[in-house]
C-alpha cells in the first residue's frame, strides 16, 4: 500500500550531521568565551599578586574582561513580546481545523498561542521560559498571505512551519539563539565606549587585550553565521520536502512565490496607501485593499517584473537563512508526491470577525496610536477624504512657489523640476536628499494641476494602487497624466490637447481653491 503524508516522505539522515555541526558550533562559543575569560581570570591574579602601577592596571583590565565575558554568557529568561492579537480557536474555528488537520499529519500538538500580524510570513517557534525550560509553542500568521493565497497554498505554508516542530528545528534552535545572543552580547560588552573597561583602555596593555578578544570573538562570530545559516538552509530544503508531501508540491511552490510577491508588495502598500489614510484620521480595511491593491492595473503591469528578479536568484547570500525561490522550486519539482484536490477558495475566508483583528493588529504595530479613535473608511472614499484635502494643504503652503508657473508651463518646469527643487523647503524635522527634493517638486506641481481640475468639475475615483480623474464619459489616470506632463507619450490620454480644450493653460498654479 503506498504511504501518503509525512510517511511517504524518505528519511534524510544528513540531516543528523547538520544537528551534530549545530551542537557543536554552540558547544565551541561557550567554550571558547569561558577559556579567554578563564585566561584573562588567571592574568588578572598573576598581575595583581605584583604591587607594580603596570601589573596593578593589566590586573584591573583583565580582571574587567573576564566579568564581561562571563557576565554576558549567563543565559537570559527568554522574553517573548506578543506580535500581534491572538487569534482564539473559540473565534476562529475554520482556520483552527485547518491548522489541527496539518498538526495531526505530523502528530505534533497545536501551538499554545497563534497570532496575527502584519507581515507578509508565516512562522512558528518556541519562545517564553530559559534555555527551553518553561517557553512555549507559538505561531503567527500574516494577514497579508492570507490576503492573497488559496486555502490549499495556506495549507502548504502551514505544513512547512510544522515540519520545523517535526524535525526539531525549533528545539535547537533555542540553543542557538541563546549562543547567538551570548556571543553578541560579549562583543558589545567588549566594545562599549562607556563603562570601567572603557577608561582603562587608555592604557595600551588593556586596549591590546580588548581589541585581541573581540578579534578572536567576531573571527568566530562570522563563522559561526556562515555554518549556522548553511544549516538552516538544509533544514527548509527538508521542510518543503514534507511539506511537499502531506500538501502538494504545486500548492507549495504557488505559496513560496506568494510570500515573495506579497513581502515586496506589502511595504508599498503600506507605504502609498495605508499610511497617508491613518495620518489622515481613518482606519481602512487591509485584507481587502492589499487584494485590490495586486489587482490595480499599474501595479499588476509594474510588480511582476521586479518580483521575477526575486523568484530567478540562483544562490543565496552565505547570511541566508533560506534558500533561493529557484533553488526550492527546483528541489520541489524533483518529488514525486501525489498531489491533493484542488482547493482554490481564498484563505482569507478561514478568518472570522476581519476588521476587529485588523483593528487589533494595528493597535499591536502602532502601540503610540489610539486606533479605536480612528474612523472606519472604505477605499472609495480616500479621494474625498485624504487625497484631495492634502493636495489643496500642500498647494496652499508652496503658493508662493507654484504662483511663478501656469498650466502651460508644466511641461517645461518638470523637464527643468531641479531648478524649482532648490526652492523647495525641507518638510519640518527632515532633510531631503537632492533626489527627493525633485520628486517633491514635481508631486507639487501634479497635485497643483489636479486640484484646478478637481475646481473645474472633475470628480476624482480611488481604489487601491489606482487613481483617475472622471469627467462624464471620460476618464484619465492620474498617473498617465504626469507621464504626458513630463513629455512622455501614453496611450489615452492626450494632455496639450486636454488644455487647450478646458481652456486653462493661461490659469496659475496656485489659483486652485485652497
Amino acid at each position: 500500500m503506498t504511504q501518503t503524508g509525512v510517511k511517504a516522505a524518505p528519511r534524510r539522515p544528513i540531516l543528523w550531521f547538520w544537528a551534530f555541526l549545530i551542537a557543536l558550533l554552540v558547544l565551541c562559543a561557550y567554550g571558547i568565551a569561558l577559556g579567554i575569560a578563564l585566561a584573562c581570570a588567571f592574568i588578572a591574579l598573576a598581575a595583581l599578586g605584583n604591587l607594580g602601577v603596570g601589573s596593578i592596571i593589566i590586573g584591573i583590565g583583565s580582571g574587567l574582561c573576564s566579568a564581561a565575558l562571563l557576565w554576558s554568557l549567563i543565559p537570559r529568561r527568554d522574553r517573548f513580546i506578543a506580535p500581534g492579537p491572538i487569534l482564539e480557536p473559540a473565534n476562529q474555528p475554520r482556520l483552527f481545523a485547518e491548522i489541527a488537520k496539518i498538526a495531526n499529519e505530523f502528530q505534533e500538538p497545536v501551538p499554545a498561542t497563534a497570532y496575527l500580524i502584519l507581515e507578509a510570513n508565516a512562522w512558528v517557534a518556541r519562545r517564553g521560559g530559559m534555555l527551553g525550560v518553561g517557553g512555549q509553542r507559538v505561531m503567527a500568521v500574516g494577514l497579508p498571505l492570507l490576503s492573497m493565497m488559496t486555502i490549499a497554498e495556506f495549507r502548504a505554508v502551514l505544513a512547512h512551519e510544522f515540519a520545523h516542530y517535526y524535525g526539531g528545528d525549533t528545539a535547537l534552535g533555542i540553543w542557538l539563539r541563546t549562543a547567538c545572543e551570548g556571543i553578541v552580547r560579549s562583543i558589545q560588552g567588549l566594545s562599549s565606549e562607556s563603562g570601567l573597561l572603557n577608561v582603562m583602555s587608555r592604557w595600551a596593555y588593556v586596549a591590546i587585550l580588548r581589541w585581541v578578544i573581540v578579534t578572536i570573538l567576531g573571527l568566530y562570530w562570522k563563522g559561526f553565521l556562515r555554518l549556522t545559516m548553511l544549516a538552516s538552509r538544509q533544514w527548509e530544503y527538508r521542510a518543503d520536502e514534507l511539506a511537499c508531501a502531506v500538501a502538494g508540491t504545486g500548492p507549495l511552490i504557488s505559496g513560496l512565490g506568494k510570500i515573495v510577491n506579497g513581502g515586496l508588495a506589502w511595504p508599498w502598500f503600506l507605504g502609498s496607501e495605508v499610511v497617508p489614510v491613518l495620518n489622515a484620521g481613518f482606519c481602512p480595511p487591509l485584507a481587502d485593499g492589499f487584494a485590490r491593491f495586486l489587482s490595480a492595473p499599474q501595479i499588476a503591469a509594474l510588480l511582476p517584473g521586479i518580483v521575477q528578479a526575486q523568484l530567478t536568484g540562483k544562490k543565496p547570500k552565505p547570511l541566508d537563512s533560506h534558500p533561493t525561490f529557484q533553488q526550492r522550486a527546483e528541489r520541489a519539482l524533483r518529488y514525486a508526491f501525489p498531489e491533493p484536490p484542488e482547493h482554490n477558495t481564498p484563505a482569507i475566508a478561514l478568518l472570522d470577525g476581519i476588521p476587529a483583528l485588523e483593528q487589533a493588529a494595528f493597535q499591536a504595530a502602532l502601540p503610540q496610536t489610539k486606533v479605536t479613535e480612528l474612523k472606519p473608511m472604505d477605499w472609495e472614499h480616500t479621494g474625498d477624504r485624504v487625497w484631495v484635502p492634502y493636495w489643496r494643504q500642500c498647494v496652499r503652503e508652496h503658493h508662493a512657489l507654484l504662483n511663478t508657473y501656469r498650466v502651460a508651463d508644466i511641461p517645461k518646469a518638470l523637464a527643468d523640476a531641479g531648478s524649482l527643487a532648490a526652492k523647495v523647503p525641507d518638510p519640518k524635522g527632515t532633510l531631503l536628499t537632492r533626489e527627493q527634493r525633485r520628486e517633491r517638486a514635481i508631486s507639487l506641481i501634479w497635485m497643483a494641476f489636479l486640484v484646478i481640475l478637481l475646481d473645474r468639475g472633475w470628480a476624482l475615483e480611488t481604489r487601491p494602487g489606482a487613481m483617475w480623474l472622471v469627467q462624464g464619459e471620460r476618464k484619465v489616470g492620474s498617473n498617465n497624466l504626469l507621464e504626458q506632463m513630463k513629455g512622455r507619450k501614453t496611450p489615452g490620454v492626450q494632455y496639450d490637447a486636454l488644455i487647450q480644450e478646458l481652456g486653462i493653460g493661461a490659469v496659475p498654479l496656485a489659483s486652485a481653491n485652497v
